[in-house]
């Protein structure tokens, strides 16, 4: 497997949806590679990082219009 090949495939694998042949595949690239296996340690802390971080407020005015919209349905 070429690096632009794990590239494409790296988010899938990293949501658990690349299974079997490919997936081994791409596991052995990531053992050889240094540069791949950063960008994957990268992502990985990239999804890890948004999911802690809080959601931001919702402003008053929004939230108030999707009040009313929810309301009215």
């Amino acid at each position: 497997m070429r690096c632009d090949e794990v590239f494409q495939k790296l988010s899938d694998y990293l949501d658990g949806a690349l299974a079997g042949p490919l997936g081994e595949e791409l596991v052995r690239h990531l053992q050889e590679c240094v540069p791949c296996a950063d960008v994957r340690k990268d992502l990985a802390d990239l999804s890890r990082l948004s999911r802690e971080c809080p959601a931001p407020p919702l402003p008053e005015e929004l939230r108030r219009r999707l009040e009313a919209f929810l309301r009215g349905r």
